[in-house]
């Protein structure tokens, strides 16, 4: 049985063989009468250039006959002028394997890889064709291709000098040598190449185009623009070149040159987007925004959400000055990319720009809401700064410190905040544990020297101002200077001027001028020259001084210069030459309005010097520059003050005639009348204002000083209806406003009239009552400090001080950035004898009254009780130097 079905097996497997057999096709060759007829027909479709036949012909052919190579050759000819390389690739592949000797195979397949993206492959084959046939250029410059392709320039070069020496004619040689050496840097080799490839293909874009480009990279103007104006006389349609043409110009900063070929460009194609772009740059950059905003609203029609296109376009609007068209643009921004904080940062500026302070911080908030950068963060909080909410910047300087914790520039504009906002103590912390962090910061030295110099701890601030001063004598000033810089941040010249401030009351002139010096051969500023002044005044040269500064080239440029050395003339009891110094200025400045101020000022000066005519003179000067009302107002204030009321009448009633409603001309000649006048001034303008309704409000002034207001009120309104319609309206504004000019006695439950009541019920011994009113007017006012002057003597009379310094030291030390009660504190020590204790809670004071001469007198005093003289005669220094300088800006004190 077994033997049986063995046998089955085989029949049947013999059976399966001899029908695989007859179903499979014959894989014979052809005969060779068969063979010759396809090649021949294969090379006559060739020879017409019909390649698809000849496809078509071949590949069964070679499927049949793969060892044919003569086939193989003719159907990969075919398939690579059919651009079908990838199919080709396995044929040359084959054909390498045959002909390993042949260069033209290896050739053809680099040139396949090529194309096919396979560099390396490329490489490879062209080089096996450069070194079976070395003499044959075309595949070295096939093989120098590959190579720049993939970055191997050096490579590259060898063959191409080989080239260019065998064969100088050869252009494609020579234009890639001039690549090379553009890549390289060597600019004269590079135009030596390209000029030689113009001059053998001459109708090449891309030669002349390359000899352009480094012309202009060697700053040949001439010849760049002679490259491509005959490119564009050749090719005068080819938008495409012209573009190229532009693009090159742009890229050299030819702005004019790049402006003519894109708008060339775009005369050709109209619609070319890139042209349009380009150009809107361009124009920006030449400030030429109306010819950009065309460009730019060409753009937002024909690519409506395109986010940079609004923001450009919002960017000529805001330089155009079209501030509502700008709005609307940076809304349709913030819509495009609504979780994008720069159109809302952009918003902001632009309300900032326009002097809407709340819009800003609205915007500002909405860019905050989206995690904007630290910059952002820093610029909303400088604008809390000058808003005045100092509180608020300081959380913002601490989140922008979380942001960068290794950056000490945010703790030190934290704490700066902090400062303004008159937390000293918080500040304290801060600036000690940054410094302990970022020891050599100039940043937190600067502010922590200030920090002293508010608290009046000068030995202390001097310690830390010296670090950064001296960093900036050194030539430091790159490291001083941060890459972000808020107006509101602490620069190295404020710590100067603290030092300089600090030297000054210690006596150290010479110190100071010594500095100034040093400072102002580095970098010259007028901060620096006045307080060289200043440092010159103390040493007793003031006008050695005065003449430097007339002298400077900071003169005509500063008015705070101007105004120093005025003042040094002053001081020196020269008034002639301190008016001189601001007739100079007024003939300096070309914009009236400060020629208007120097003749004001300069007749403050005459007037100081009780010099009224000459005063007078300098204003009557000033009239006939500018007709201006408050030159009018000041001569009328000046001949009251020169005792000659009848004149001041005069002019003031010409002021009143040409501004009937403003107070302040209704008030002068009030002054006036009741000076000429006196008790009878009421009647007299009464009877005036019969025929002059423009004397309402002198009279209601006048009543309103001789307590006859009710008897003016009633004249005016009888009166009133009998006027013509102007002289009513006059009236009428008079008499709605009367609040305005009718002085009326402070409100009975204010702070001052408590105080005063108490001041009288002390005078009369009655101290219990005294106390009561002091304690009423300061739950009315809480920071009302005479009513804890007051507070504190009363209990020092009544033997009742211990508890007093007992309670407001232990709350002053808990809130040690409360000025009522550190006040309170500190006078009651010093009223209790405890002067050592007091000086602290003094210091506090100063600091938080930015150094108010009455709290620093104070702080002399407890000094000078515990035999601090030295300390106490620098702190009268500081005060006798404030009156000294008074009237200058706060930025030259």
């Amino acid at each position: 049985m077994k033997m049986s079905v063995r046998s089955l097996l085989r029949w049947f497997a013999i059976m399966l063989a001899v029908s695989l057999g007859l179903t499979q096709p014959l894989l014979t060759t052809p005969p060779k009468g068969q063979e010759r007829t396809i090649l021949e027909q294969a090379r006559r479709l060739a020879r017409k250039g019909e390649w698809q036949g000849v496809r078509k012909t071949l590949e069964p052919f070679v499927k049949k006959q793969p060892e044919n190579l003569e086939g193989r050759k003719l159907l990969t000819e075919a398939l690579l002028q059919l651009g079908e390389f990838s199919q080709a690739l396995p044929h040359l592949r084959w054909l390498s394997q045959k002909l390993p000797k042949d260069p033209s195979v290896w050739s053809a397949l680099g040139q396949v890889h090529e194309r096919l993206g396979h560099l390396s492959e490329a490489r490879e084959s062209l080089r096996k064709a450069v070194h079976i046939m070395p003499d044959e250029p075309e595949f070295r410059v096939h093989l120098a291709r590959i190579l720049i392709a993939l970055d191997r320039w050096d490579d590259a070069a060898h063959h191409l000098r080989w080239l260019a020496h065998r064969l100088p004619d050869l252009a494609s040689a020579q234009y890639h040598l001039a690549l090379y050496y553009e890549r390289k840097g060597n600019f004269r080799k590079a135009f030596h190449h390209a000029k030689r490839t113009v001059q053998l293909s001459p109708k090449e874009p891309e030669a002349r185009l390359t000899l352009a480009r480094i012309a202009l990279q060697l700053g040949d103007i001439k010849t760049a623009a002679e490259q491509v104006e005959t490119l564009t006389k050749w090719f005068p349609l080819d938008a495409k070149l012209a573009m190229e043409c532009a693009k090159l110009f742009a890229q050299a900063g030819e702005t004019e040159r790049a402006i003519k070929y894109f708008r060339r460009t775009l005369h050709l194609q109209p619609e070319n987007s890139d042209a349009h772009r380009a150009l809107a740059d361009l124009y920006s950059q030449k400030g030429e925004w109306r010819k950009a905003l065309w460009h730019v609203r060409w753009l937002a029609r024909k690519f409506p959400n395109d986010a940079e296109i609004v923001k450009a376009e919002a960017q000529c609007y805001t330089q155009l000055r079209r501030y509502k068209d700008a709005e609307r643009s940076l809304v349709r921004w913030s819509k495009l990319r609504p979780n994008d904080f720069e159109p809302f940062v952009h918003l902001a500026r632009l309300y900032r720009d326009l002097g809407d302070a709340i819009k800003a911080r609205m915007a500002y908030d909405q860019a905050l809401a989206r995690r904007p950068s630290v910059e952002v963060i820093a610029e909303v909080a400088d604008l809390e700064e000058r808003l005045g909410d100092y509180e608020r910047a300081a959380k913002l300087y601490e989140w922008a410190q979380r942001r960068q914790p290794d950056k000490p520039l945010w703790r030190a504009l934290r704490a700066q905040a902090l400062m303004k906002a008159g937390q000293f103590d918080r500040a304290n912390r801060i600036l000690r544990f940054a410094l302990k962090r970022f020891p050599d910061d100039p940043h937190l030295n600067a502010l922590m020297g200030i920090w002293h110099a508010k608290r009046v701890e000068w030995v202390e601030a001097e310690q830390f101002l010296k670090r950064v001063v001296g960093r900036g004598t050194r030539d430091e000033v790159s490291k001083i200077s941060p890459v972000y810089r808020p107006s509101s941040l602490v620069p190295f010249l404020d710590a100067v001027g603290v030092l300089v401030e600090i030297w000054l009351c210690q006596g150290k002139a010479k110190e100071v001028v010594r500095l100034c010096d040093e400072l102002l051969r580095q970098r010259p500023s007028p901060e620096l020259l006045i307080w060289w002044a200043q440092g010159m005044d103390e040493l007793g040269k003031t006008k050695e001084a005065a003449q430097r500064l007339e002298r400077s080239q900071m003169f005509a440029r500063n008015e705070r210069v101007v105004k120093v050395a005025a003042r040094l003339w002053e001081l020196a009891n020269e008034p002639e030459r301190a008016v001189k110094v601001w007739e100079r200025f007024a003939e300096i400045v070309p914009d009236k309005r400060v020629k208007l101020l120097a003749f004001s000022q300069a007749a403050q000066v005459w007037e100081r010097a009780n010099e009224i005519p000459k005063a007078l003179a300098i204003l009557e000067k000033a009239h006939h520059l500018l007709d201006d009302p408050m030159l009018k107002a000041e001569k009328v204030r000046l001949m009251l003050k020169a005792d000659a009321p009848a004149a001041a009448l005069s002019e003031a009633e010409k002021l009143l005639a040409q501004f009937p409603r403003e107070p302040i001309a209704a008030n002068l000649y009030a002054e006036a009348a009741l000076q000429l006048w006196r008790e009878t001034a009421f009647e007299r303008i009464a009877e005036r204002f019969q025929t002059d309704a423009k004397l309402t409000g002198a009279l209601l002034f006048v009543a309103a000083r001789l307590n006859r207001f009710n008897d003016a009120q009633k004249l005016l309104n009888v009166a009133a209806t009998n006027l013509p319609p102007n002289d009513r309206a006059i009236v009428q504004h008079w008499l709605v406003n009367e609040k305005d000019f009718a002085s009326p006695q402070p409100p009975i439950s204010s702070p001052a009239i408590f105080l005063e009541r108490a001041q009288k019920a002390a005078e009369q011994n009655r101290l219990g009552e005294a106390i009561e009113l002091c304690r009423k007017a300061i739950a009315l006012r809480r920071d009302f400090l005479p009513a804890y002057e007051l507070l504190l003597q009363l209990y020092q009379r009544r033997n009742d001080l211990e508890h007093a310094v007992k309670g407001f030291t232990q709350l002053a030390n808990r809130q040690r950035d409360d000025l009522p009660l550190n006040f309170a504190a500190a006078t009651a020590l010093s009223l209790s004898g405890q002067h050592r204790r007091a000086i602290t809670y003094w210091r506090r004071v100063c600091a938080l009254t930015d150094n108010h001469p009455d709290a620093m007198l104070k702080l002399a005093e407890s000094l000078e009780a515990i035999r601090e003289d030295v300390q106490a005669k620098w702190v009268r220094k500081f005060v006798e130097r404030l009156k000294r300088w008074e009237g200058l800006n706060d930025e030259t004190d």
